[in-house]
């Protein structure tokens, strides 16, 4: 494993867009692969369905606030990110500080090559 500012890059994204509201850029930041899990705080927070995953980018007014160190690692085509997040409620209806671990997978088209982005020549990475 080696330090990966593509990682945290990919994860302060998603804050971004989150925290934006931009519920369109769900499907480009989480993969749609079936083995896709959130695993949340509450009794029975175990989702995989790809409705219930999108459910929770389209809390409107939420924001994440990036903790003090977040972390990217990656080795290969798979990373790892590890952060403690603020989720600010909407309405100042409270602050939550969280853990957060995901990894993040280089995208791949059907003939195995590697995906870009149209913005740039380097691989496309999906929580």
């Amino acid at each position: 494993m080696r330090i990966s500012s593509d990682v945290s890059d990919t994860m302060l994204r998603f804050y971004e867009r989150l925290s934006a509201n931009d519920v369109g850029s769900f499907d480009s930041l989480v993969s749609a692969d079936p083995a896709t899990l959130v695993i949340g705080t509450a009794l029975g927070e175990w989702v995989t369905e790809r409705d219930r995953l999108r459910f929770g980018s389209e809390a409107e007014g939420l924001t994440i606030e990036p903790g003090s160190r977040p972390l990217g690692e990656e080795n290969g085509d798979t990373g790892w990110f590890a952060d403690e997040p603020t989720y600010v409620f909407p309405g100042g209806a409270g602050r939550m500080r969280t853990r957060l671990t995901a990894t993040v997978h280089e995208g791949c088209r059907c003939d195995g090559r590697r995906a870009t982005t149209p913005q740039e020549d380097r691989p496309e990475r999906r929580l």
